[in-house]
């Protein structure tokens, strides 16, 4: 894999990321169970309770 490629894998798997940040997000806000939200994003529970805290104390700024 060329440079090139790598950055381009790099910056998909990013967006793929951040896609999951903001459905971790919605999902929450619509009162979705922290365990639901884990197995649609493929994420542990832990990671969403990060996902969110982060995002709560984005919010107060």
């Amino acid at each position: 894999m060329g440079l090139e490629e790598a950055i381009l894998q790099e910056v998909r798997e990013q967006g793929i990321e951040q896609e999951k940040r903001l459905v971790v997000i919605r999902t929450h806000e619509k009162g979705f169970p922290l365990t639901d939200i884990a197995d649609i994003t493929e994420l542990t529970v832990e990671e969403v309770e990060q996902i969110i805290a982060a995002y709560k104390a984005g919010q107060q700024d």
